[in-house]
């Protein structure tokens, strides 16, 4: 069979085939890895650790780069997660926290540019947020409350890549911007001991936020009705203002998700909107009464958004097909 038969081959593979195709070679990579590890692990010091580090991510981009195989990307994958891990550790050690943080930020910058599949890209970028955030929160270099200026970085960084014409190549940091906007406010839930933060600043991203996704669609839709898109700013901007920042941010990302035609922001949204009301309604220090009234009053408002909306596009419809 010859090369381009045995592409067409794998790509008329079902789905579930597909997926088993790669979680072999995701296994594949992890257990290779593990194996030299736990071999090496008592004789290298943490230089050797960086050097095993830098061949595994060169191995596993140079891999992923041969063939689009399930099997094939998934282990030059792994290989290339764990090359990270290695490194990690070579420059935690060497360096401290503030050398792993600068130096992640510029090997994720320019691996970026190397990877092929969205996937890699989408870690790297999601691993390197993930690292900033916790650096922030450490307290060691600057205070926990500068975690609002890396939720105000990814909230534009998400609203700038889903906002207009989508390219394939950017397409990897707004999903792990978002993802990293959604996931950041969770830490309402930590005590203030352990995470002293303040989060009205982060409430006024939330806000900022919500409305300029409205108006992004107001721009869309001129003939989007006055009336229904000033309620929706004014219930953006008290959801943003009154509950946990993660709700008016969840709001955005479904709004936004839905508007573009983006099937996996839409769910993002759909995920962690329910999560963030959960993380409202247990942190209320009100009576239940009083929690079941605010419940029956967010389901009246939202209800009437609802069958506002309805109404326009029945009116829009009916204007239609007057002018056909």
């Amino acid at each position: 069979m010859s090369e381009s038969a045995a592409l067409q081959a794998q790509r008329g593979l079902p789905w579930y085939v597909a997926l088993l195709h790669g979680l072999g070679g995701l296994l594949a990579g992890v257990l290779l890895t593990g194996f030299l590890a736990f071999t090496l692990l008592e004789n290298l010091d943490p230089p050797a650790f960086g050097v095993a580090g830098a061949v595994l991510i060169g191995t596993g981009t140079a891999i992923a780069g041969l063939r689009s195989y399930p099997f094939v990307r998934l282990f030059a994958l792994s290989l290339s997660l764990s090359g990270h891990a290695a490194l990690g550790f070579y420059l935690l050690e060497e360096f401290e926290f503030d050398g792993l943080v600068a130096a992640l930020v510029v090997l994720s910058a320019g691996l970026y540019l190397v990877y092929r599949d969205a996937l890699h890209r989408f870690l790297s970028v999601l691993v390197t947020l993930a690292v900033v955030s916790a650096w922030v929160l450490s307290g060691e270099t600057v205070a926990p409350n500068a975690i609002h200026g890396v939720l105000l970085i990814v909230a534009a960084a998400g609203v700038w890549c889903f906002s207009g014409a989508l390219s394939e190549a950017v397409r990897p940091i707004g999903y792990a911007a978002v993802v990293t906007l959604l996931v950041l406010p969770l830490l309402v839930l930590v005590p203030r001991e352990h995470a002293d933060i303040d989060w009205w600043a982060a409430r006024a991203v939330a806000v900022v936020s919500g409305l300029f996704v409205l108006g992004l669609i107001r721009r869309a839709y001129p003939g989007f009705p006055g009336a229904m898109l000033s309620g929706s700013a004014l219930a953006v901007a008290a959801i943003g203002a009154v509950t946990t920042p993660g709700l008016a941010f969840a709001i955005a990302v479904l709004v936004l998700g839905f508007w573009r035609g983006e099937r996996i922001l839409t769910l993002l949204g759909l995920l962690f909107l329910p999560l963030f009301l959960i993380v409202f309604y247990y942190a209320l220090e009100i009576t239940l009464l009083d929690k079941s009234l605010m419940l029956m009053a967010g389901g009246a408002l939202f209800l009437s958004l609802r069958q506002g909306l309805i109404l326009w596009e029945r009116r829009q419809i009916a204007v239609g097909g007057g002018g056909g």
